[in-house]
């Protein structure tokens, strides 16, 4: 539904971002205008659940006997509008999720403009994001709606303060000695100044806080975001191997498949990325004169739950690289802290091909595989697309 807005949510989501605040999007329908309700979507079900306001698994089927009423507000240029919220599941078909906001909605908006809902202070907010007066108030400061956003804003952690101090004394330390040869090196080494064990857990680095440092020079523009390997049970293709026999291409006397895979093209292997209608699952898919078809798929709820445990909180990290006697040496010198993403905006993230997959596979000679991890990708610059909380620090500088 969200794809049927007349305001392309990439042009408003900024104004959330810069301000570190969490938000989720409807898209009134006709029939859902009139009515004054909306189904909750997945993208909102996953972000009253984050802001701990509502679980709708929790929830008994009837409006009436069941639902939540709670109060809430349409916020305007210059004044809050009070509206009544319902959230409830019908007793009809299957109870899907729905979310009534109250009959003043009919006024405050139109069919399918982009409504954004925010919680603050245990209460829901309301932005028409296709009025285009409202979108000027909000960054304005001094009106109503401008000196809201302000009040939302979203501040750093202890933790976040503490390590990020402790990422200071390492920068003042100047260029220091790789741990580890080659691409690992800017990572381990980070770890070992902060006294972090190498372990195989997939659990945040420094208390609940995901460490990524990535050098300066490097080539690529892209960062990891997951290590997740297909459901290979319900794949057609059971195992990598199988994958790499059948798509992959010969490179030195060795097979090998390193290549991304997105949604909005078929790359040179024939592979592409497609979601299912109802974005249950995300499948990777082939387009060749030898196969097309069906590769390898992943539930997309078990992505969506990853990126929640994996970078709920994350520090990007930035190292300049220097071969000092013929060792490579590191300096960190900034970070980019993001909190909280978006999980509900994956599906988009992935059809307009700023998520992507990578390749990272190989045959050995003595015929099992080798790799390099089952890696999700974005680019940097796309990262503000799918974190909403974010700060940018100079180790070089005080705080």
């Amino acid at each position: 539904m969200l794809s049927r807005t007349d305001t392309p949510i990439s042009t408003v989501l900024p104004i959330f971002v810069d301000r570190s605040i969490d938000v989720a999007f409807i898209v009134p329908t006709p029939t859902g205008l009139e009515k004054a309700y909306f189904d909750a979507t997945q993208s909102v079900r996953s972000f009253f659940v984050r802001q701990q306001y509502h679980d709708y698994k929790e929830q008994l089927q009837g409006a009436r006997e069941n639902g939540r009423h709670l109060k809430g507000y349409l916020v305007c240029p210059e004044r809050l509008i009070d509206t009544e919220v319902s959230l409830y599941r019908p007793k009809t078909k299957s109870g899907d999720p729905r979310i009534w906001l109250g009959a003043k909605v009919k006024a405050y908006c139109r069919s399918y403009n982009l409504l954004a809902v925010t919680v603050w202070g245990g209460e829901l907010y309301v932005f028409n994001m296709s009025n285009p007066k409202l979108v000027c108030s909000m960054i304005r400061t001094g009106s109503v709606a401008g000196d809201l956003m302000t009040a939302m804003s979203v501040g750093e952690s202890e933790v976040a303060l503490e390590l990020l101090a402790k990422l200071r004394d390492i920068h003042s330390l100047g260029f220091i000695p790789t741990r580890t040869r080659g691409d690992p090196g800017v990572g381990d080494t980070l770890e070992f100044k902060l006294g972090i064990h190498k372990n195989p857990s997939k659990e945040p680095d420094y208390k609940g806080i995901e460490l990524k440092a990535k050098r300066e020079s490097s080539k690529s523009s892209k960062f990891t975001l997951l290590n997740r390997v297909p459901d290979w049970e319900r794949s057609p293709f059971h195992s990598e191997l199988a994958v790499v026999e059948s798509f992959g291409y010969v490179r030195n006397g060795v097979k090998r498949l390193s290549c991304d895979v997105s949604a909005i093209t078929v790359n040179p292997q024939g592979l592409y990325l497609e979601l299912t209608d109802d974005a249950t699952d995300l499948w990777q898919k082939a387009k060749r004169e030898d196969y097309t078809g069906d590769v390898v798929v992943w539930a997309m709820q078990t992505l969506r739950d990853a990126l929640l445990e994996k970078h709920h909180e994350t520090f990007w990290i930035s190292a300049e690289s220097r071969f000092i006697d013929g060792v490579e040496h590191f300096q960190y010198n900034s970070v980019r802290h993001t909190m909280n993403p978006r999980v509900e905006l994956l599906d988009t993230l992935i059809e307009e091909g700023k998520f992507i997959y990578g390749w990272t596979a190989k045959i050995k000679p003595n015929g099992k595989i080798r790799d390099h991890g089952s890696e999700f990708r974005m680019k940097k610059k796309d990262l503000k697309l799918l974190f909403p909380h974010e700060y940018n620090h100079d180790l070089a500088v005080c705080a």
